[in-house]
């Protein structure tokens, strides 16, 4: 049996999100997408909406509402999706945190 090391790398950045569908993280071949929290810090009310595998379309997946945090991590039983995240802003100048680990042989 092969032993295989991995690595973690992290990020912590802010996106501007406007009412143009924006790739925030691209999918991973290879590695595993253990953490993504995205929080939305939009200081004028807009609401920011994520697709996963698609750009974005306003009011067409998951809806993050100002000051609210959407998530997915790894537990016993679920394991994030490696696709890409897209997002896009109910209105211009919204905001988003990120926070993504990922684990990558090596």
């Amino acid at each position: 049996m092969e032993d295989t090391l991995y690595t973690s790398n992290s990020r912590n950045e802010t996106k501007a999100v406007g009412t143009t569908s924006i790739k925030v993280s691209e999918m991973l071949q290879p590695g595993v997408r253990e953490v993504i929290v995205i929080g939305n810090v939009s200081t004028g009310g807009q609401i920011v909406t994520i697709s996963i595998g698609r750009p974005s379309a306003a009011n067409a997946g998951i809806p993050i509402y100002p000051g609210s945090v959407w998530s997915e991590y790894q537990d016993a039983r679920f394991n994030p999706s490696n696709d890409e995240i897209w997002l896009i802003a109910s209105a211009a100048a919204g905001s988003v945190s990120i926070y993504e680990r990922i684990k990558v042989k090596g």
